[in-house]
């Protein structure tokens, strides 16, 4: 069972003239909400009306996910190429609740697994004259892809104990099967663990790990703690479980072991006193919990599944209310596991590592059957054959978070002499030089995607080729001599360190060829002292960049006007660490954009929508109204006035706050978009310093956004999105 990891392939591009840019045309669309499985970012929750996620990554390159559905009659398997990915994928239908007896009632918390060939599903359930008195059953299908063949029921698991028992999981470890549940005890709902003789069958009797005793555990009529999960870091197990009911109330908690104890005596655990994973009331997001925890297609981030619900009191308890959510984890230096806080509804990351690739098999509906191959060496074990003039591949909804350079990479095989392999983006061809005699080579080329959505063509070149992927990486120039670094998600703080590792130059120099256009240009840094200074230098001018001293990575960036020959430097001086320099397009004039905040998930508003002078700010549910609609008037120093759509009155600092007014040219009204990662700004009066800050997350509130200094919260953070 144990987790595939991916070697992480150090992809390096030298380059020193950039020549397959395009235009930015003013009516580029920034959209964040996707439908397609393969974009570069993703927004949460991905899935809806579903609790007790469970994700499996097996061996065949697929995850497969189960979790508890509303009506708690049937179990659903859904399976996909990446996480994300789950989101829409179609969820099958593989065992369904008996009429009456045994297993009739409330089917909870499905998990699935791969041992020793074949595939178990573990899940707990009651009978419809008894819908609380729960025991654990095991299903078991011998074939290759669990979606297909038959599930045999191989009975109970059989604890000693005929009580209240839920949310079997199991883990390896030493060559040992351990399965933990929850169940019945003197306190309320409490952990036990045994060790398994075959995956139906226990071989041991179980030990208590622990029971309801804090207060945050016991927050609910019935003592709850449950939904154990296991984590294996370095040398030690990191067993999480979920207390208190399962609505706002629902929190985290952990216990941990050292990997060589004996991990069946009780004394060999030790448990936190406080929750490690509470409610975000900033972000609306509430009773996070039951989850599970993956790793990565490359292996270089850890990803934490669990169930949340979007508010408190009625309307949000149990049932439909979850949704399912991703989002990275870590463990810092201590060893600690570090899980943040759950993050709102609408909330934009970039996918998991390793995820942006396009599988072309997938995509050839329009080739014969011919023109499919099958290679043991190609990701997924199959790819596709060009080899006639009119066969083609479309990969028609490619998107994009924000207008940048992006490295695409092919992966192919070519059995004979060099050749070229013709693509097309957006209608405007490139070619790879492929490699004579070259088996399950990867080769890349730098491009650029608009914002939103762009369309890619693969068609037969100069001779036959078998082609494996495509894969989108975003593009920086990373902190060393004309060298480009592609990286998705660009904020991982282990990507940054590992580019500024890499580099201790002083001086940075990148010549490119840009279209004439205004760009926004952002260096990635930290730890800058009292006197450090970093500057961009634009064809001999020097252009400072604001720094703060915080330990974390950040950006500083400007609103540039490039065209043509454009020689970019990067120069710094004293103790600062710098990681990359990013160069986009920045965020288009004259269209109606959104602002939604990082942290919340919801717009940007004047209070209650009015059309009149002098009202302040707000923040609202995302609805189709002109209120949350914003157009961007740039100054030629790149600063912003910013517009509403529903009464042409513009953003206007006034003291501590910020109101409508008449356009009057002042600074007053004079606002800096401040670059802060993956297409979001942060909007900085020109004048004050100050910055737009969702204070809460309720949308009931009347006035629930201030205006304070600029710092690192992502209550400060707005992405740009136009909705399609």
């Amino acid at each position: 069972m144990k987790r595939r990891e991916t070697a992480l392939m150090a992809m390096l591009i030298a380059i020193l003239l950039i020549t397959s840019c395009t235009s930015v045309k003013p009516t580029e669309r920034y959209v964040y909400e996707s439908s397609d499985p393969n974009a570069l970012y993703y927004t949460n929750p991905i899935v809806l009306e579903r609790a007790d996620p469970w994700i499996y990554e097996h061996t065949d390159g697929y995850y497969y996910m189960m979790a508890s559905v509303p009506e708690y009659d049937r179990l659903e398997l859904r399976r996909s190429q990446t996480m994300t990915g789950l989101a829409y994928a179609e969820p099958v239908t593989v065992w369904e609740k008996n009429e009456s007896g045994i297993m009739s009632k409330n089917i909870w918390a499905p998990e699935i697994y791969h041992i020793d060939g074949k595939w178990y599903i573990y899940f707990s359930a009651a009978r419809a004259d008894r819908e609380f008195d729960h025991r654990m059953y095991v299903l078991e299908n011998a074939s290759a892809n669990p979606l297909e063949g038959e599930w045999e029921l191989k009975g109970q698991i059989r604890t000693g104990y005929e009580v209240f028992q839920i949310d079997a999981s199991l883990f390896e470890h030493d060559d040992i099967w351990y399965m933990m549940w929850s169940g019945a005890g003197a306190k309320g709902n409490t952990l036990y663990m045994a060790q398994m003789e075959n995956p139906w069958t226990l071989s041991t009797s179980r030990i208590m790990l622990t029971e309801p005793e804090y207060e945050w555990e016991q927050r609910a009529v019935v003592h709850v703690i449950e939904a154990p999960e296991v984590i294996t870091y370095n040398d030690r197990i990191y067993l999480t479980y979920s207390a208190s009911f399962c609505d706002a109330n629902y929190n985290m908690g952990l216990l941990t072991a050292s990997a060589d104890s004996d991990l069946m005596n009780p004394a060999s655990w030790e448990k936190s006193e406080e929750p490690i994973f509470v409610s975000n009331p900033h972000a609306n997001a509430y009773g996070p919990g039951h989850g599970s925890f993956l790793i990565s297609r490359d292996s270089s981030e850890r990803i934490h599944v669990y169930h949340a619900v979007d508010g408190q009191g009625t309307g949000y308890g149990c049932d439909k209310a979850r949704n399912v959510r991703l989002q990275p984890y870590s463990f810092d230096e201590a060893g600690e596991l570090q899980l943040g806080s759950p993050v709102s509804r609408g909330f934009t990351l970039p996918t998991p590592s390793g995820e942006a690739r396009f599988e072309l098999e997938r995509y050839a509906s329009s080739l014969s059957n011919e023109a499919l191959v099958e290679d043991e060496y190609f990701s997924g074990g199959k790819g596709i054959r060009l080899g006639k003039r009119s066969e083609k591949v479309k990969l028609a909804e490619v998107r994009a978070p924000e207008t940048g350079l992006y490295a695409l990479t092919l992966s192919y095989s070519n059995g004979g002499n060099a050749a070229k392999q013709p693509i097309s983006i957006n209608g405007r061809k490139v070619e790879f030089e492929v490699e004579s005699n070259a088996a399950h080579v990867q080769s890349s080329l730098m491009v650029e995607l608009k914002g939103g959505v762009n369309e890619l063509e693969l068609r037969y070149g100069d001779k036959l080729l078998e082609l494996d992927y495509v894969e989108l990486s975003y593009i920086d120039l990373a902190a060393g001599e004309a060298i480009v670094k592609p990286g998705l998600a660009l904020t991982r703080t282990t990507q940054l360190e590992a580019l500024a590792e890499e580099s201790s130059l002083q001086l940075v120099s990148h010549a490119l060829n840009m279209p004439e256009g205004y760009y926004t240009v952002a260096a990635a840094y930290r730890a800058a002292a009292a006197d450090a200074s970093v500057a961009i230098v634009v064809n001999e001018e020097s252009i400072p960049l604001q720094l703060e001293s915080s330990s974390e990575w950040a950006y500083s960036s400007v609103q540039l006007k490039l065209s043509g020959e454009t020689k970019l430097q990067l120069e710094k001086s004293g103790e600062v660490e710098l990681a990359y320099l990013r160069v986009l397009a920045a965020p288009p004039e004259h269209v109606e954009l959104r602002f939604v905040n990082r942290q919340t998930g919801i717009a940007l508003q004047p209070n209650n929508g009015s059309k009149e002078a002098g009202e302040g700010y707000r923040q609202y549910n995302i609805t189709d109204t002109p209120a949350q609609k914003w157009q961007l008037e740039r100054e030629v120093d790149g600063s912003y006035y910013l517009k509403n759509a529903i009464s042409g009155l513009y953003m206007t600092v006034r003291g501590e706050r910020a109101v409508q007014e008449e356009l009057s040219k002042v600074s007053e009204q004079r606002w800096l978009l401040q670059y802060a990662a993956e297409g979001s700004y942060r909007i900085v009066s020109a004048s004050s310093g100050l910055a737009p800050t969702a204070i809460a997350a309720d949308p009931n509130l009347y006035e629930n956004l201030s205006f304070e200094a600029v710092d690192g919260r992502d209550a400060q953070v707005w992405y740009l999105t136009q909705k399609e």
